[in-house]
C-alpha cells in the first residue's frame, strides 16, 4: 500500500476526503490532520523610502475632528502619508478631507505651490475622490480610494511635492466630515529632500514549490486537528475583521492495492476561500471555494493506478483574502 501525503492551504476548512466505497467511515478521513497557521506577510511598500525617512507614525482616534501629531523637525521637500488601516476593522478604503503640515511655530504652513504627485488609488467614477482634494481648503471634498468595481487593500499612500524644502514639525489631518468609510486609523508619514517615487511592480515569477508541500517536510510542531476546523474561533457577535491569511492542513494516509483501476477522488467541502492542493509534493489543483456549502473535487485516479504499497501525503494550502 502507498502512503499519500495530502497538503491543503486555506482559511476555513471543513469537509471530508471521499475515497473508494471500501472505506465506509468518512469520519476517519476527518481525523489525523496536522494544522499550521502562518503569520501574515507585511504588505509590499508602494513607494521607495528607507526606514530613516519615516518622520512619525501612529494611530488617529475615531471621529471627525482634526487630528494632529508632532515630531522632531526636519527639512524636506517631499512628503508621503501612508494609510495603514481604517477606523472600521477590515475596511479597505482610505478617505481624507484635508492635510496640513506644521511649521516650526506649530502652525500650518502655507500650501501655495504644493502639489499631489502620486496617489496609489483614487475614486473617479462614482465621485470626485481625487487626492488633490486634500490640498484645496474645502472640507467637503475628499480623497477617496477606489471602490467602483474594485477595492484595493491597505496600505494606501499619497505623495506631495512642497515645491521647495521646508522644515516641518507636525502633521494635521481633517477626516471626512460626512459618513465614515475610509477614516484613517494607522498611519506613517515619510519625508525626503529628494523625490519619493512609486515602487515599480516586480515581474511575475514562477512560484517555487512551498517547503510545506514537500513530502519530507517535518510537521511535528504542527497542531493535530480534526475536521471541520477553523484557524481561529470568532465570537458570535464579532463585527470586526475576521481572520485573513494563510494556513496549512496536512494528512498522511495509505492507499490500498484494491484501489487500482478505480476512480478515486479527494473531496473538500467548505474550504474557504482559495485552496491549493498537493499530493506527495505534486501540485494537483487550485480551487476557489467561496461558499461554505460548495465542494471541490479532485480526481487522482491516474496517480493511484499501478502504485506500489507506500506512504502518501496530502498537503493543502488555504488562503483567505
Amino acid at each position: 500500500m502507498q502512503k499519500i501525503i495530502l497538503t491543503l492551504s486555506c482559511l476555513l476548512f471543513s469537509g471530508t476526503v471521499a475515497m473508494p466505497a471500501a472505506d465506509s467511515s468518512a469520519s476517519l478521513w476527518n481525523q489525523g490532520w496536522k494544522f499550521h497557521r502562518e503569520a501574515p506577510p507585511a504588505p509590499p511598500s508602494l513607494i521607495h523610502v528607507a526606514e530613516g525617512d519615516c518622520l512619525s507614525q501612529g494611530e488617529f482616534p475615531n471621529g471627525t475632528a482634526a487630528q494632529s501629531a508632532t515630531f522632531a523637525g526636519r527639512e524636506v521637500r517631499y512628503v508621503a502619508l501612508e494609510a495603514l488601516s481604517s477606523q472600521t476593522p477590515g475596511e479597505a478604503f482610505t478617505s481624507l478631507a484635508e492635510l496640513d503640515l506644521l511649521g516650526t511655530d506649530g502652525k500650518p504652513l502655507p500650501r501655495d505651490g504644493w502639489k499631489v504627485i502620486f496617489a496609489d488609488s483614487e475614486e473617479t467614477q462614482a465621485e470626485n475622490g481625487r487626492a488633490a482634494n486634500i490640498l484645496d481648503g474645502k472640507p467637503g471634498t475628499i480623497w477617496h480610494t477606489v471602490y467602483s468595481g474594485q477595492t484595493p487593500k491597505h496600505p494606501h499612500v499619497v505623495v506631495i511635492d512642497l515645491g521647495a524644502p521646508q522644515t516641518i514639525v507636525g502633521l494635521r489631518c481633517l477626516p471626512r466630515q460626512s459618513n465614515t468609510p475610509g477614516m484613517i486609523k494607522g498611519w506613517r508619514l515619510y519625508g525626503k529632500r529628494t523625490p519619493i517615487l512609486p515602487a515599480k511592480p516586480t515581474a511575475a515569477e514562477t512560484p517555487a514549490l512551498p517547503t510545506e508541500a514537500t513530502a519530507g517536510f517535518a510537521d511535528t510542531a504542527w497542531e493535530s486537528v480534526s475536521l471541520p476546523h477553523t484557524p481561529r474561533i470568532e465570537p458570535i457577535s464579532e463585527s470586526g475583521r475576521h481572520f485573513q491569511g494563510l494556513c496549512w492542513y496536512r494528512k498522511p494516509f495509505r492507499t490500498e492495492q484494491a484501489w487500482a483501476g478505480k476512480k478515486i477522488q479527494l473531496r473538500f467541502e467548505g474550504a474557504m476561500q482559495i485552496a491549493e492542493v498537493w499530493l506527495n509534493g505534486q501540485r494537483l489543483a487550485t480551487m476557489l471555494l467561496q461558499a461554505s456549502n460548495k465542494a471541490g473535487k479532485i480526481r487522482i485516479t491516474a496517480m493511484a493506478d499501478g502504485l506500489k504499497p507506500a506512504e502518501t501525503i496530502i498537503d493543502s494550502k488555504l488562503v483567505r483574502n
